[in-house]
């Protein structure tokens, strides 16, 4: 496949007790009280996960499969900051093609339409309508993206 989405499974379905649970009266505790009850709770698995900038699947594919030419090369990861399935904020850091700022021979700068791609991509963090400029060792090193890291998207190029 041209592209791959990778999904880690960031959640563990645990049970809590909830309701009158450690009821401290003795046993005289509030008779319309509903009983306790045990409740589903999806709790965050916050294992790093250490991101590289390239993988290849060939080790994983069958001998008689054919093997894709080239690496998969990282191109977009989601972050899940919050502790719950239920609770939490979702941002993302993605690449993309660099606009150059350069003035033409002139000295005067490109407004948005004029604007030329340069070749190289640039990552960018996205939170709500925020976005920032990053590095690759942002992207990929920093604890507390590799703690949050959710889903990372992966493209074939040879």
């Amino acid at each position: 496949p041209k592209a791959l989405l990778l999904h880690f499974k960031r959640f563990i379905v645990t049970q809590e007790m909830k309701g009158n649970v450690g009821d401290n009266s003795g046993g005289k505790g509030d008779k319309d009280a509903p009983p306790p009850r045990m409740e589903m709770v999806l709790r965050k698995n916050k294992a790093k996960i250490p991101l590289e900038e390239s993988l290849s699947i060939n080790p994983f594919v069958g001998k008689k499969e054919k093997k894709p030419i080239g690496k998969y090369h990282l191109r977009g990861v989601v972050h899940h900051v919050g502790s719950t399935a239920f609770s939490g904020h979702y941002t993302t850091c993605a690449k993309r093609k660099q606009l150059s700022d350069h003035g033409d021979k002139d000295g005067k700068k490109p407004d948005d339409a004029n604007r030329q791609q340069d070749n190289e991509d640039q990552w960018v963090f996205f939170d709500d309508r925020v976005g920032a400029k990053k590095n690759m060792d942002y992207v990929t090193g920093s604890e507390r993206n590799q703690r949050n890291c959710y889903m990372a998207l992966y493209e074939l190029k040879s």
